[in-house]
C-alpha cells in the first residue's frame, strides 16, 4: 500500500508538471465524442452513482436517486440536501474541456486514472446517460483530470468562470450530502412554538388554533407585545439546518448527553406536518455551536449559534420586557 501511495504521488507530480509545461492549449483536433462530458438535460437524470476505485478495487460507493416528489435520496435511506444536489446537476450540465493532453501527458494521465479515480454514472428512464472517470487536480492548469468511459483520451476539464477543481463537486461523503434538517421555519404552517429553559420564568409556548387566529401565550392572560412578536416571527424563514452530523466524530457523546438535562428544548408543531423537538446543549469545547439532536432521529448534531440563537428568545421579550 505504501508503494502505491508513493507511485501515485510521483505520477501526480509528473503529470502536474507536464500539464503546466507541455499541454496543448489550442484544443485542436478533438473528437466531439471524446469531449462530450456535459449532460444537456439534467432533468432527465434520475439516478447518479459515484464509485471510488484504487488499483481496480472499489473503496467507496454512493447512490443518489430522484424521488417522485422531486427530492433526492442518498443510498435509499436519507434525504439529500437540495442545494448540494442542485450544485452537482449544474456541474454536470456546465462541465467542459479546458485543455487537451498530448504525447506522454496522455500516458501519465491514464496511469493516474488506473491507480485512483471516481467513476460517475448518470442514469435516466432508458438507462445510462453518461459515464466518466474523475481523477486528480491538475495543479498547473487549475482544472481536473477526467476521461469519458467510451473514449481513449483523458482531458483537463473545468467549469466556466470557476477558479478551482471540479472533482470536489463529486465527493463521496454521506455527511456532505445528507439533509441535516432541524425544522421548517414557515410561519404560515406553524401551529405552536415552545421553548423550555432550566429557568421556568424564561420558558413559554406560543400557540394558535388556526392560521387565521392570533398568536397567544399558552396558559397566560398576558397580552403579547405585537412589535416584539412580529420581530420574532420574522426570523422564521425557509429550512433551518444543523451544521454537521457529529455521532462518528464524538463517539459516546450522544449517550452521555441523554443522561443530562438539556440547556434548551425547542419544539415546533404544524397544521399539516409532523412536529419537531430539538434538544440543545452548550459546548464547553466550542462556544460557537451547540451539541443537539432532533427527537426521533437519534443522531448527534452540531448546531451553530448564529443559525439558531435568533429563535431562542425569552418569555419576557415577547411581553415587551415584562
Amino acid at each position: 500500500m505504501k508503494k502505491t501511495y508513493i507511485l501515485l504521488g510521483i505520477l501526480m507530480i509528473t503529470i502536474g508538471l507536464y500539464f503546466f509545461l507541455v499541454h496543448d492549449q489550442g484544443q485542436t483536433s478533438m473528437n466531439p465524442n471524446d469531449i462530450a462530458f456535459a449532460i444537456e438535460d439534467t432533468g432527465a437524470v434520475n439516478r447518479i452513482v459515484l464509485t471510488q476505485y484504487r488499483e481496480g478495487e472499489t473503496i467507496n460507493r454512493m447512490q443518489l436517486d430522484r424521488l417522485p416528489s422531486g427530492r433526492w435520496q442518498l443510498n435509499g435511506e436519507y434525504l439529500v440536501y437540495s442545494h448540494r444536489i442542485n450544485y452537482l446537476l449544474q456541474t454536470m450540465h456546465l462541465i467542459h474541456v479546458k485543455e487537451k493532453l498530448i504525447d506522454d501527458g496522455i500516458n501519465s494521465a491514464l496511469a493516474i486514472l488506473d491507480t485512483y479515480h471516481t467513476q460517475m454514472e448518470a442514469f435516466g428512464e432508458n438507462g445510462l446517460i453518461k459515464s466518466y472517470k474523475i481523477g486528480t487536480d491538475a495543479q498547473g492548469s487549475r482544472g481536473t483530470l477526467m476521461k469519458l468511459n467510451d473514449s481513449k483520451f483523458p482531458f483537463i476539464v473545468e467549469l466556466p468562470g470557476m477558479q478551482g477543481f471540479v472533482n470536489s463537486r463529486f465527493a463521496i461523503d454521506p455527511k456532505v450530502w445528507r439533509e441535516n434538517l432541524l425544522f421548517v421555519a414557515n410561519p404560515d404552517k406553524i401551529k405552536s412554538v415552545s421553548i423550555t429553559y432550566p429557568d421556568p420564568d424564561r420558558s413559554f409556548q406560543l400557540i394558535r388554533e388556526s392560521a387565521e387566529d392570533d398568536w397567544r401565550l399558552f396558559a397566560s392572560e398576558n397580552k403579547l407585545d405585537d412589535a416584539q412578536l412580529q420581530a420574532y416571527l420574522s426570523n422564521f424563514q425557509g429550512q433551518i439546518n444543523a451544521e454537521s452530523f457529529a455521532t462518528n466524530d464524538f463517539p459516546g457523546k450522544l449517550e452521555e448527553l441523554k443522561g443530562k438535562a438539556p440547556d434548551v428544548i425547542f419544539s415546533v408543531s404544524y397544521f399539516d406536518m409532523e412536529p419537531r423537538t430539538i434538544y440543545l446543549f452548550e459546548r464547553e469545547d466550542n462556544r460557537n455551536n451547540f451539541f443537539g439532536w432532533v427527537e426521533g432521529d437519534e443522531e448527534l448534531l452540531t448546531i451553530q449559534h448564529f443559525v439558531f440563537d435568533k429563535f431562542l428568545v425569552d418569555r419576557g421579550s415577547l411581553l415587551g420586557g415584562i
